[in-house]
């Protein structure tokens, strides 16, 4: 797919640009950021990106599936976050492309990202992140790799239960998004603990912890376990003294080898700070 192919229609519907440039008016009535192109096979490329400005192409896709998108580029300086392409929809295919120096702009490299495109008719949009390169085609081949999902916070929002807690400072605030809302557990009675239900099993492999950022430091001594069923829990990190310091924003973060459970538990045994299990947010990270 020649970049300088883009729909008909003009600014608005086809494209938008903020200030039309080129010379490329021997090859379509608008040359819209044209020039020719000093590539292989000559033609013309698109140039003059910058920030906002989007392109459209309409192809036909003839089997639904994955595909390795080859973009062919060109940058005097890398760009991070060029472009990136577009459903019809707005939806983000690629996620954003990054564009290395090539030291020139008629000097030609191939970037690559994957996508998935069903069957028939599709208009993508060549988002503009950021200026600076020229692109000259768009190449699509089946197949390619998949990438990983972006790790999210899989206990946000999640039930959760305790030992115990004193006053209004009950577990459901470990797991409601808010750093200055806490749990804390009965005094003087340790051990205690704080848990959260994932609904299902899922795979993680990080825990973080917060207390209210604006309170001082503490070190809290606490082992991390985790149960299938409710039942029977495994210990997946063991007891240590994790520091809460307003420099790091009160917050601690656990790794581990990625494991799939449901229930997650924190048992506290210690606390510098008050003689109680303390806790403000209990995030599990998806692996």
């Amino acid at each position: 797919m020649q970049a300088e192919n883009y729909d008909t229609g003009g600014q608005g519907l086809a494209y938008n640009v903020t200030s039309v440039n080129g010379t490329g008016n021997a090859y379509r009535a608008d040359g819209v950021d044209l020039e020719p192109t000093s590539d292989t096979g000559g033609g013309y490329n698109l140039g003059w990106t910058g920030s906002g400005q989007w392109f459209r192409y309409t192809v036909d896709v003839a089997t639904a599936g994955q595909y390795t998108l080859t973009a062919r580029v060109a940058a005097p300086s890398a760009v991070t976050g060029a472009l990136h392409l577009a459903s019809a929809t707005g939806a983000n295919l690629t996620g954003a492309v990054n564009i290395p120096a090539t030291g020139d702009w008629q000097a030609w490299t191939n970037v690559t990202a994957t996508l998935t495109l069903p069957a028939g008719r599709q208009v993508l949009t060549l988002a503009e992140d950021t200026g600076g390169w020229n692109l000259n085609s768009l190449q699509f081949a089946p197949g390619g790799t998949t990438p990983p999902p972006t790790p999210t916070n899989i206990a946000a929002g999640r039930p959760t239960s305790e030992s115990s807690h004193t006053q209004v400072y009950a577990s459901s605030n470990t797991t409601d998004g808010n750093q200055g809302s806490y749990w804390e557990s009965a005094n003087n009675a340790f051990p205690q603990w704080v848990q959260v239900d994932l609904g299902s099993s899922r795979a993680a492999n990080k825990v973080v912890l917060q207390l209210p950022a604006s309170w001082g430091a503490r070190n809290q001594t606490l082992t991390l376990t985790a149960s299938a069923d409710g039942s029977t829990f495994t210990t997946v990190t063991a007891s240590s003294a994790y520091t809460f310091s307003p420099s790091s924003n009160n917050t601690v973060t656990i790794t581990f080898a990625a494991t799939t459970q449901r229930y997650w538990r924190a048992t506290f045994t210690a606390n510098t700070g008050w003689p109680a299990g303390q806790l403000s947010e209990f995030q599990v990270w998806s692996a």
